[in-house]
């Protein structure tokens, strides 16, 4: 009995540990935070945009995005700046991608840079008024205003979209 108490109480602690530090995101210097929310808000259009079907605006908001990611990149330094460039190139790459197809390579792309963004906003001390959303159907996730009820950029005629964080 001594040892089911002993293995009840080790399991609840190690879940009270956990809880307690999983969710600490990190924090990054002001250059850094400043630069990610900028990048942060333009994504955000771009989930506008594409759920309102607003195909030049997309474009021109992929380019400006791209754009603030390069920037981006050149400025962050030290080892977390390693980590944040690492994920920026990669939506970029993935941007990138997505201004050369079209259709269902277009959509999967822009889902690819989507998750990138989200994995920043989620890791990074960013201070900003926005929710991630998921959808299982198209296992999709995005960056939405709070308050809303779920926009799904890539499925815009369903609803299919719940807040995840």
């Amino acid at each position: 009995m001594r040892k089911v108490v002993s293995c009840i109480l080790l399991v609840m602690f190690c879940f009270v540990l956990d809880a307690s530090t999983g969710k600490k995101r990190i924090e990054l210097d002001d250059i850094t935070t400043k630069e990610l929310l900028a990048i942060i808000q333009q994504s955000e259009k771009l989930h506008k945009y594409m759920f309102g079907r607003k195909e030049p605006m997309v474009t021109s908001q992929i380019n400006l995005l791209r754009n603030n990611i390069k920037s981006t990149v050149k400025k962050v330094k030290g080892q977390q700046g390693q980590h944040v460039s690492k994920i920026l190139n990669a939506v970029n790459k993935e941007l990138t991608s997505a201004q050369m197809t079209s259709g269902e390579d277009r959509v999967r792309y822009l889902q690819h840079a989507f998750k990138q963004i989200v994995m920043l906003y989620q890791s990074y001390e960013i201070k900003a008024s926005y929710k991630v959303f998921f959808c299982k159907t198209d296992r999709a996730v995005w960056i939405q205003e709070d308050g809303k009820k779920p926009e799904n950029p890539f499925q815009v005629t369903s609803n299919c979209g719940r807040k995840v964080f």
